[in-house]
């Protein structure tokens, strides 16, 4: 039986040893492959964590280097809310790089500054409005009062409120006119002989108060674009900036098609070459009258006014050049595309 019982002992184990060498065999090699998984797995973390952290570096070294290359953001001594229409981390470059600005600031009695508290508030009244706080802002910038003179023919007397809070308060202002007649006046006035090289134009209001048949109001954009063209046709290096006009409580349906009508008749005289722009009054609410801004409203004209020129590109503005005697006679030439309404003609002999 001990024989039997060591030999059945023995017998099982020599049936059963080449299991167990497989058993420990594959055990082995488990092992030994996850062990080499592990390895792979560290392997590749330990360079996705290397690339990333190089592409981070690379992205921080550009994202520098750009910051220091790009166009600093420089800030003016003064403080911010003085600086109306300068957004905040431009460059305050002086309007016009430097040169003397002669500007005529043309339109209606919003240009006359009708209602603004520093003038008589009249029929005749010919106050401030937004051209002193524009002049103001464009002091701000750098340009020196001796190289800033506003031109016109409207002159408050020496003693008017509005002359002394702005002794260099000509304009061309014109209270209930429409633009045909505006510039009638300008023309007869001879103004533009005086070569200005910056012309503002808020003009249209009264166009669209009034709709006369041979002076509709839906072809006002057609008007204006007339007078931009005897402007620029009198003083070609001039650059000239109209605007969309400010809301109107009596018309303002007629007054928003006005406007969009605006900016293809500045792509039309950019596209010839003229050095035009278009300034944006359209967000500036009127005062009590429904018509007129309040100092508040001619504060964001001029604010509005400051936005556009600050987008004038480097060089539009040339020295002014010397007056002349002699107006060129533009507007009865056959192959303009905007002749003036025999309205105007009238306007220049009345």
């Amino acid at each position: 039986m001990q024989g039997a019982y060591t030999h059945s002992y023995n017998t099982m184990d020599e049936e059963k040893q080449p299991e167990i060498e497989v058993h420990t065999s594959r055990s082995l090699t488990r092992r030994q492959s996850r062990r080499h998984f592990l390895s792979l797995a560290l392997l590749a973390s330990t360079i996705i964590v290397a690339v990333l952290l190089l592409l981070g570096r690379s992205n921080s070294q550009n994202g520098e280097s750009t910051r220091s290359n790009g166009p600093q953001p420089t800030f003016g001594s003064q403080d911010s809310a003085a600086l109306p229409g300068v957004p905040l981390g431009t460059s305050l470059d002086p309007i016009g790089g430097g040169v003397k600005l002669r500007i005529m600031a043309l339109g209606d009695s919003i240009t006359a500054g009708t209602v603004s508290a520093d003038g008589v508030e009249s029929e005749s009244s010919r106050s401030n409005g937004y051209r002193l706080f524009l002049r103001n802002s464009i002091m701000d910038t750098g340009v020196q009062d001796a190289d800033i003179d506003f031109i016109g023919s409207r002159v408050p007397p020496k003693d008017d409120q509005a002359t002394l809070a702005m002794p260099d308060n000509q304009n061309e202002g014109w209270p209930n006119e429409k633009i045909n007649k505006i510039l009638a006046h300008v023309m007869k006035n001879k103004r533009l002989l005086d070569r200005p090289n910056l012309v503002l134009i808020h003009a249209g209001t009264n166009d669209m108060n009034d709709s006369p048949e041979k002076a509709p109001w839906t072809e006002a954009h057609v008007r204006l674009g007339a007078m931009v063209d005897e402007i620029l046709c009198q003083v070609p290096e001039t650059v000239v900036i109209i605007s969309k006009i400010i809301r109107n409580d009596w018309q303002q349906s007629r007054t928003d098609a006005y406007n969009a009508k605006l900016p293809q008749l500045v792509a039309d005289r950019r596209k010839a070459g003229y050095k035009v722009l278009l300034a944006d009054h359209s967000a500036v609410s009127p005062g009590p009258d429904k018509t007129h801004p309040s100092d508040a409203g001619y504060k964001q004209m001029a604010m509005n006014w400051m936005i556009a020129l600050e987008s004038i590109p480097a060089g539009w503005i040339s020295e002014p050049q010397p007056a002349v005697k002699t107006a060129n006679i533009c507007h009865s030439t056959a192959g303009s595309p905007f002749n003036w309404h025999e309205e105007f003609e009238q306007s220049l002999h009345s």
